[in-house]
């Protein structure tokens, strides 16, 4: 017989539940989520046996769901199961039967259920080992991310890991760094190291104290860094506080850095903690806690704003230690919280004696009595599960001073034992020179990017990239090494443009039409050397209507002026040391050529011109060639340069695309074009996914367009190629399949594109 709503059918026979459960269902969210869940069940016990967990796990997680009004997840859950059965295992199945329907509160909509499951679906067969990690850091992901972020969180995931699955369990399971710095940016949020300066200016504006506020080290599980962490004037701070984000999470690290800068300005030292036990460790971290932000307080009224909202305890609830703590924490600072309970009373009146003497032994004595009235009570204090409340205050270990070889006291608080590690813990981002740093506090920290790569003498930049399965950007992607140019000798270039004399005359012919310019006519103006007769007809009208007619009715022609800026890119990947078909000549020496009589043309009229070069090695290396800038003439210097460039690597144009972008960003120019000359469609070693880094590409023609930049291509190959009509639009390709014609045909393109 079914059960009514609500009922739990968990001790019934598995038959007789599964009827019950099933008519709640059909009640619930209609005949079709019974009929997916039916064929859910069978679809599970073919696969893995009638009796088998995945089938238990898909009745568990219908109660489940029933009973938090979801009978529509039901259908998802047991449409979703046996694929993941069958692409990802058991373990997978079963974690994510069990973690979705307490996920649910996180998901209120079905599609935001179905989004969540599409992604482990797609995720299996690319990587199944990754599925149950995946699963379990959801409600952690999902407390940041909404469906489609995840979705691109995990898109990020598989392109940075590969083939090495190890690296994507990781990835997705946030033990490594990559993993919890690309949740940082999925989140929308700027990474600690940007947000530093602020912060620290933020407390020296208020106490004077200048701090180097560093990234938590949060190894294995990312809960571990749950507090702010200080030692000196060095803080390590965790990149985010679980369930803050926006304007909540910023006031959230403005409160722990005050409070640390409160310690700073108001504390009386490193305190030893000599027999204390635990719970007195606890007690008198907190009251000193208290004691600074007080005295903080009567110093900065304007304080009690920023730290009392975060003090939401409340003067009831159950008789535990964390819950008295976090009582007397409130009464301690907040002077309108009301608690009559006789022990918060009483610590209230052993802080006001501190206050007065603050001698370090005041505090002892008061932890000793307020300790062992908790012991009077039968209250027990869970030292290791202990955290500060509320959730702006440090973990206490800057508070504490023990021995450095010597082991915390045996059960200690996890608070304060970890002040004998934190130098071990340190943030890798902490430059080594931090003791020359913190002599000289004034100084900035060092910017994040652009940092020089010491290893390879070159500035190291890095750039987005466009991810079309994801749809949308994965920051930081790409790393762009602005290389140091070869040189060579610059008459080698003079030879080049000399040894075609055709070329020559026709460049110069070119050269003349186009430093003429061509004509432009004005109309409706006040004077001219001939009427405008639309103009006249109007005024003519305008006047046998009474109306006042407009005198500008003469049209007159300009010379129209040129205002133009161009970055000419080339592409010098590997694939241009092939040789022309029948000869000795490759497609570099011609793309070598036509760059120099193109840039001889370009110097002769006057207009402003860069000459770039690129080719990647994987995303990690894109060696960007400056072969010569806005600022310089085409001269002996930049000769020498493009005598010295050589073919190699691979052709990621997208990030080529936004360094060129970048270079005319500052043009004053009223037209400011990029000219890619290139041999074929982007590719890369490690983009096994032909499509990626041509959506990538259009993404960045299609950014440059928007801050004003026209992108066009020329492209050397014997074939049309879809791909570069589709970054470029096909409109703006110009195909020669005749290699050896782009000398004479690269300044026709140019010019025909300026007039």
């Amino acid at each position: 017989m079914p059960l009514a709503s609500g009922q739990d059918p968990a001790g019934t026979p598995p038959r007789a539940r599964i009827e019950a459960l099933a008519a709640r269902l059909r009640a619930a969210a209609g005949p079709d989520a019974e009929t997916a869940w039916r064929a859910g069940l069978s679809a599970l016990a073919e696969r893995a046996g009638p009796s088998s967990l995945p089938a238990a796990s898909l009745i568990d997680a219908a109660q489940a769901c029933l009973e938090a009004g979801r009978g529509e997840a039901v259908a998802l859950l047991s449409e979703h199961a046996p694929v993941l059965l069958e692409r990802a295992g058991r373990r997978a199945a079963v974690a994510t039967l069990t973690e979705i329907p307490r996920l649910l509160p996180r998901l209120p909509t079905r599609d935001d259920v179905a989004r969540v499951l599409g992604t482990l679906v797609r995720l299996a067969p690319r990587g199944p080992a990754a599925v149950e990690p995946l699963v379990r850091t959801s409600h952690l992901l999902l407390a940041r991310l909404d469906p489609d972020a995840l979705d691109a969180f995990v898109e990020t995931g598989l392109a940075l890991a590969g083939a090495d699955a190890r690296r994507l369990v990781a990835f997705v399971g946030l033990s490594s760094r990559e993993g919890r710095a690309a949740l940082e940016a999925e989140a929308g949020e700027r990474p600690l190291a940007e947000r530093a300066p602020g912060l620290s200016r933020f407390v020296a504006a208020l106490f004077g104290v200048h701090l180097l506020v560093r990234p938590a080290s949060v190894e294995g599980d990312p809960r571990a860094a749950r507090r702010t962490r200080f030692d000196g004037r060095l803080v390590l701070l965790p990149e985010s506080f679980r369930g803050y984000r926006g304007a909540a999470a910023a006031g959230l690290e403005r409160a722990a850095l005050a409070h640390v800068g409160a310690h700073l300005a108001f504390g009386s030292g490193r305190l030893d903690p000599g027999t204390l036990k635990p719970v007195q460790i606890a007690i008198v971290s907190l009251m000193e806690d208290a004691r600074v932000e007080r005295l903080a307080m009567a110093a900065l009224p304007g304080l009690a704003r920023l730290w009392l909202p975060f003090h939401t305890a409340r003067a009831e609830g159950a008789q535990t230690a964390e819950n008295l703590l976090a009582r007397l924490s409130r009464a301690l600072v907040d002077p309108n919280f009301r608690d009559d309970a006789p022990w918060v009373m009483r610590g209230r009146a052993l802080l006001e004696e501190a206050l007065a003497d603050p001698h370090p032994g005041t505090l002892r004595r008061a932890a000793g009595v307020l300790g062992n009235d908790l012991g009077q009570m039968r209250v027990r204090f869970d030292a290791k599960g202990y955290v500060p409340q509320p959730v702006y205050r440090d973990d206490n270990s800057g508070l504490w001073l023990f021995e450095p070889d010597a082991p915390p006291p045996v059960d200690a608080p996890e608070i304060a034992a970890q002040a004998v590690r934190i130098e071990a813990t340190e943030s890798p981002a902490t430059p080594p020179d931090r003791d020359r740093r913190e002599r000289g506090a004034d100084a900035p920290p060092a910017p994040a990017r652009p940092r020089d790569a010491a290893e390879e003498g070159r500035p190291v930049l890095r750039l987005p990239e466009w991810d079309y399965r994801a749809g949308r950007l994965r920051p930081d992607w790409v790393s762009v090494l602005d290389e140091r140019p070869r040189t060579a000798p610059a008459h080698l270039v003079d030879r080049w443009i000399e040894a075609r004399p055709a070329t020559l005359l026709r460049t110069e012919a070119l050269v003349r039409q186009a430093r003429v310019g061509r004509p432009k006519r004005l109309r409706r103006q006040a004077e001219g050397e001939r009427l405008d007769l639309d103009a006249a007809i109007g005024a003519v009208l305008d006047q046998r209507l009474g109306l006042a007619p407009d005198p500008r009715v003469f049209e007159t022609v300009r010379i129209a002026e040129r205002d133009v800026a161009l970055v000419l890119l080339l592409d010098i990947s590997e694939s241009t040391k092939d040789t022309i078909g029948g000869t000795t000549t490759s497609v570099f020496s011609v793309l070598r050529d036509a760059t120099a009589v193109l840039s001889s043309v370009l110097h002769a009229l006057g207009d402003p011109f860069a000459v770039h070069a690129f080719a990647s090695d994987g995303r990690e290396k894109l060696h960007y060639t400056r072969v010569k800038g806005f600022d310089e003439p085409f001269a002996a210097a930049a000769k020498s340069r493009l005598a010295g460039l050589r073919p190699g690597f691979s052709t990621r144009m997208g990030a080529a695309l936004r360094m060129a972008t970048r270079a005319l960003a500052d043009c004053r120019a009223h037209r400011r074009l990029i000219l890619l000359v290139t041999d074929g469609e982007p590719s890369d070693v490690d983009c096994p996914d032909p499509r990626h880094l041509v959506e990538d590409a259009r993404k960045a023609v299609q950014e440059a367009a928007a801050l004003g930049v026209d992108a066009f291509c020329v492209a050397v190959a014997p074939r049309d190629d879809a791909a570069l009509a589709t970054v470029f639009g096909r409109a703006n390709v110009a195909h020669l399949p005749r290699v050896e014609a782009l000398p004479d045909r690269l300044p026709q393109v140019y010019c025909r594109l300026v007039r």
